[in-house]
């Protein structure tokens, strides 16, 4: 690992698009993106949390099943050096509003299917709460996928021992705790799946979505060296 900053979410995300183009990384129950598309839409994804006011090193919460726009989510939060706070859709809302309110998650990605669970969380939510599986909240063009106008996002300059997720434990024995996965974890896809909460095992099969496993992590950087 001679280049480490090839390893940040950003430059995994670029180094996919360059390397795999128009292949398919991604197959959803409502949508199937390349790789290039992937990285159009978490970009777009990035600059709409930005206006929003998410800033690097600030904390976002994410309740979603494994699902593309869950993984989309994840590497735009990476892209902007912010944090995810990725809360286990199998816990109920006092768990999650702890989580949020020890991270101090400022904001809340979540899937359409845990509107109600919003809604109790929005008071211990300074910038509320946002539906993931609406391209209009989320910031996704149209048709997902599409251009992205504006102010470009560099998908590079990022130290890949940034923070990218705080993951809580269970707290079977006591008040959970969060450790901190960095982005050079993310070079390790079972790794990281690991780690990420409830939404684990990005690369399986989970709920209709279907990952490529060259989607973001390792490969892409080797094959193009």
């Amino acid at each position: 690992m001679d280049n480490l900053a090839a390893y940040s979410i950003p430059a995994l995300v670029q180094a996919a698009a360059n390397g795999y183009g128009d292949k398919i990384c991604a197959m959803a129950p409502e949508r199937t993106v390349t790789f290039r598309q992937f990285a159009a839409d978490v970009t777009a994804i990035a600059k709409h949390l930005e206006t929003l006011g998410i800033a690097p090193g600030e904390r976002v919460a994410i309740l979603d099943v494994n699902s593309l726009n869950f993984l989309e989510s994840l590497c735009a939060l990476g892209v902007l050096g912010a944090i995810a706070v990725p809360l286990n859709y199998r816990q109920r809302v006092p768990e999650y509003r702890f989580q949020i309110e020890d991270s101090g998650a400022r904001l809340l990605l979540v899937n359409s299917r845990y509107r109600a669970e919003a809604e109790e969380l929005a008071p211990s939510l300074e910038l509320g709460w946002r539906t993931i599986d609406d391209p209009v909240q989320i910031g996704l063009p149209a048709t997902a996928g599409g251009k992205v106008g504006g102010r470009p996002i560099r998908l590079s300059d990022l130290d890949p021992a940034t923070p990218l997720a705080i993951c809580y434990t269970s707290g079977t024995t006591g008040r959970p705790k969060g450790a901190e996965p960095i982005h050079l974890w993310f070079d390790d896809g079972p790794q990281i799946s690991r780690q990420i909460g409830g939404n684990a095992a990005l690369q399986a099969p989970i709920d209709g979505v279907e990952i490529h496993p060259r989607a973001v992590w390792r490969d892409p950087i080797r094959a193009l060296r």
